[in-house]
């Protein structure tokens, strides 16, 4: 492993190749007479893709097995989260469960043109929790106005219009092609963009002057 490194839970040893090594999920987009386009995953599920805080409590790692995998997040110097087609038309690549959090995919969705999902989903056990993660990838069309295109294996494969109506789909396992006649293609921003994130400041200032509300009212009683 890095020198200072040894005893970072993070680390993976492979015993037959005799090395170590961080997993990582990264996107790339290759364009002729172009350099590569490398989009680092930035958000892990808790406890389903990440093992949270596992360098504090390292002994966390022995549910890996149970409840996730110690996967360690290094982003690249040049990752970049905007990419382009042949015909220069832009797009951003999401690594699997970052399109359930709102807020991250307002951000990542409002300079492109629509929005490419790569999802692994062999690990998941049941098809439900695919047919789930798919309508809230249709959410996350709708409040983006962009049209989405989601690769999957072993979950469900499927073009999402900017109106949040699955047009085509491939599902479970079943090898196909999508193909499509035109998208329309969107470079407005919309209101919910604007405003992503207020709400949440919004939570969490009145959480915080409730919390002190209540001190206060007990610290005066006393």
């Amino acid at each position: 492993p890095p020198r200072g490194e040894e005893d970072n839970p993070y680390v993976r040893y492979i015993e037959l190749g005799r090395y170590y090594y961080y997993t990582h999920n990264i996107a790339l987009s290759y364009q002729a007479n172009s350099t590569v386009k490398v989009r680092s995953k930035q958000n892990f599920v808790p406890f389903q893709e990440r093992i949270p805080m596992l360098e504090t409590f390292p002994f966390l790692v022995n549910f890996a097995d149970i409840v996730g995998v110690n996967t360690m997040f290094a982003p690249y110097e040049n990752s970049t989260g905007i990419h382009q087609t042949v015909r220069n038309a832009s797009f951003t690549p999401i690594l699997c469960y970052e399109s359930v959090y709102p807020v991250f995919m307002a951000k990542k969705s409002k300079d492109v043109q629509f929005i490419v999902i790569l999802a692994n989903e062999l690990w998941n056990k049941s098809f439900t929790g695919s047919k789930q993660y798919l309508y809230s990838n249709v959410a996350i069309a709708i409040q983006s106005r962009k049209p989405i295109l989601k690769s999957s294996n072993d979950g469900i494969s499927s073009f999402i219009n900017p109106k949040g109506i699955i047009e085509k789909k491939v599902v479970g396992k079943k090898e196909g092609v999508i193909e499509l006649n035109g998208i329309n293609l969107n470079n407005y921003k919309t209101v919910y963009e604007s405003i992503s994130g207020v709400f949440y400041a919004i939570s969490v200032f009145v959480f915080c002057t409730l919390i002190l509300l209540f001190f206060g009212r007990f610290m005066f009683k006393n």
